[in-house]
């Protein structure tokens, strides 16, 4: 049997076809009108009389009084279930269902803009009841629901050859569905779709007929119908079973409780299941009676057209599908982004080419519910500013006229393509980074991304950086004033040692040999005393302000550094020529420098050794190595070794904060210090700072060397 897939019709020659299958679809009436009008056929003619007939002879539910008072019904457009008919009057599978269970009340009809809208007139008793309606948790919360009458769904809709295959084999496929609709959220379900957006639902079954996408999400019943209207209801069918199906029911309003009693016992008593399939057929009508004969007239007209436009065909196809699928990923990323948000609790809005809302996630729901209503009617991006300061939901001084000013500038950067970002608070406390930017393909969004947990950490982590460094300070002075305090009586009490022994050799005295000892360790005692003082004020001055420095010679100051160090008879240190310079304070690179060789001096286990000291400027930092033949250091003292009071060897007289005092220096330099110890003998200390800390006065414009040509 030839299929429309198979002999590739045209766009064009489809639209022919569905225009004399379709009648005035813009203007929704009845199937069986339509059928009426087409065919001549009186066959729903009779279903409806019989339908009445059935309706008129059925038991009398409501009391005497409810018949004399009418009930209000509140509807909206959302055909074949309600819409407002050529004639003015309120049509549809809701209002005819509600006939039949109130068969001797009288109706009246309240137009409404949404379903929301309707149960706020249910609450406020401006309605009685209301179509058909979804059951969901929020409704039920705020109206009464009759039993279930039935349910809406939503399927995947293809050709007839594909309609057998499961939901997951359309995994990857290219998907139609009507833009701003729910199946947008639905078709995401479908693993790697690509989405290709349509304006109607028609567009819908256009596009899966010529072969731009390969299914389509629609409403079960009600693109069942419209398909039945087109007598392709054969051609394209649904793929079972449907994404999602959920039942509906009237809601009546909390102050008719023996209304919606009268109903229920209508449903339960009364309404039969032939009475609703009447009604169903009626409104959404019934399956084509000559699916072959049909088939085989499309194949035929599809075969001929092909013959004279193949070639054109195919070309336009291969520049469409390129099209669509560029079009699709942009979808998808946009679609990933909404998901991305999602997860992390952001609001997103998504605006049309006149940045009016066409999409929102749950996360604006729930952060901004003030503004859903609103949303939910399609506002535009300024009237949703406008509001946002008018109504409170976000704090401002602003007069009306300077918030639309402010609101008609941010429309007008997006559409010259520009993207903006600003702080907003709420009046609920909560801060958003707000941003507006274009998505390409005629859209734009709005993301809220909440950062008050941001804001709220960023404080404390102030406060306690204040307090950190008001404690570091402290400290600073404390070590400083305890250093100075205690180095005064050290040095008186070297000097009373020194007046003693020159008192005792002027005496001529001889003392006993113990005596001898105390004295000698007295003065033992003290130095060591005085090498911790001093280590304590040169670890207090390691935090001199970088405005201290100055452009440092090294290889001029080297030679004064040695000579400080006081360096034993057997004993060699080899500088390096042409060492860089350093912008740094001249006292503390001394200290430094100094600190590194008496280190070496004092670790060593031989009575002679040599020290080398190099340096060079290797790519943006500047490094110098301090090298000795010692013993080396286990491996395990290499972490600690920089840390404060840490001492190697208790037979090896020091402070313990060399190294720290070294390694808190560099570091305030803007650089780092590491040690590498050899398994055979000997140790590099190596430490770096910053080639815009450090300049060299010579060599600046050599070659970068790596760090192993300095060994």
């Amino acid at each position: 049997m030839l299929t429309l897939a198979s002999v590739g019709v045209s766009r064009r020659s489809i639209l022919k076809i569905v225009d004399k299958r379709r009648g005035v679809l813009n203007d929704y009436k009845p199937i069986s009108g339509k059928r009426r009008q087409i065919t001549g056929n009186r066959r729903m003619v009779f279903i409806r009389l019989r339908f009445l007939l059935a309706c008129l002879l059925a038991c009398v539910s409501l009391s005497a009084a409810q018949a004399e008072t009418p009930v209000r019904m509140a509807y909206v457009e959302f055909p074949p279930y309600s819409f407002t008919g050529p004639g003015g009057a309120a049509e549809g599978l809701s209002i005819d269902l509600a006939r039949a269970l109130l068969e001797e009340a009288e109706l009246s009809f309240i137009p409404a803009a949404s379903p929301d809208e309707m149960i706020t007139m249910l609450r406020d008793g401006r309605a009685d009841i209301s179509t058909l309606l979804g059951l969901t948790e929020d409704r039920l919360a705020r109206a009464d629901a009759t039993d279930p009458l039935g349910a809406f769904g939503s399927a995947l809709f293809t050709k007839a050859e594909r309609a057998g295959d499961e939901v997951a084999a359309f995994s990857g496929d290219r998907i139609g569905v009507v833009r701003g609709s729910i199946a947008v959220q639905i078709a995401q379900g479908i693993p790697f779709a690509k989405l290709v957006e349509y304006e109607t639902p028609d567009d819908q079954i256009l596009g899966l007929l010529v072969g731009d996408v390969d299914a389509v999400v629609g409403a079960t019943d009600s693109f069942a119908a419209r398909l039945r209207l087109m007598e392709l209801d054969r051609a394209v069918q649904p793929v079972e079973p449907p994404l999602e199906e959920f039942p509906y029911a009237f809601y009546v309003s909390p102050d008719r409780p023996e209304l919606l009693s009268a109903m229920n016992t209508r449903i339960r008593d009364t309404l039969t299941p032939s009475e609703l399939s009447t009604l169903n057929e009626i409104w959404f009508g019934s399956p084509s009676v000559d699916p072959n004969g049909e088939l085989i007239a499309y194949g035929v007209l599809g075969l001929v057209l092909l013959l004279g436009m193949v070639m054109s065909i195919s070309l336009s196809l291969r520049k469409k599908a390129a099209r669509l699928e560029e079009v699709s990923q942009k979808a998808q990323a946009t679609n990933l982004l909404v998901e991305a948000m999602n997860a992390v609790h952001s609001a997103v809005v998504v605006y049309d080419k006149d940045l009016r809302a066409i999409h929102w996630n749950d996360g604006f729901s729930s952060a901004f519910p003030k503004l859903v209503p609103l949303i939910e009617r399609g506002a535009s991006l300024q009237e949703l500013v406008i509001q946002s300061y008018e109504t409170g939901v976000v704090s401002g001084v602003w007069q009306t006229d300077e918030t639309r000013h402010f609101a008609d500038d941010l429309a007008r950067k997006l559409r010259r393509g520009q993207s903006i970002t600003r702080m907003i608070r709420g009046r609920n406390g909560r801060t958003f980074e707000a941003t507006e930017l274009p998505l390409g393909n005629g859209y734009f969004a709005s993301l809220r991304v909440d950062v008050t947990g941001l804001l709220d950490q960023a404080a404390l982590i102030e406060a306690q950086k204040k307090e950190l460094e008001s404690a570091n300070e402290k400290l600073q002075i404390f070590a400083t004033i305890a250093a100075h305090d205690l180095k005064a009586p050290l040095v008186q009490q070297s000097s009373i040692l020194q007046v003693i022994r020159e008192d005792i050799a002027e005496a001529d005295q001889d003392f006993p040999d113990d005596v001898q000892d105390y004295f000698g360790m007295l003065e033992t005692l003290s130095d060591r005393m005085r090498h911790l003082i001093q280590g304590l004020l040169d670890h207090a001055r390691a935090d001199e302000e970088l405005s201290e420095s100055e452009l440092v010679d090294v290889n001029e100051r080297m030679p004064s550094i040695v000579e400080m160090v006081g360096l034993p008879d057997n004993f060699r240190i080899e500088i390096q020529p042409d060492l860089p310079s350093l912008r740094v304070a001249p006292a503390t690179f001394d200290a430094v420098m100094r600190n590194l060789i008496s280190n070496a001096i004092k670790h060593h286990d031989r009575k002679m050794g040599v020290i080398k000291i190099r340096g060079k400027r290797i790519g943006d930092q500047t490094v110098f190595e301090v090298e000795d033949d010692g013993p080396g250091i286990p491996q395990e003292h290499l972490s600690s070794i920089f840390d404060p009071f840490k001492r190697l060897s208790a037979n090896v007289e020091g402070s313990g904060l060399g190294l720290s005092f070294i390694k808190k220096t560099v570091n305030q330099w803007g650089g780092g210090i590491y040690v590498e110890s050899r398994t055979d003998r000997g140790s590099i200390f190596v430490f770096s700072v910053p080639v815009d800390t450090a300049r060299d006065f010579v060599g600046l414009d050599q070659c970068p060397m790596p760090s192993a040509a300095l060994h």
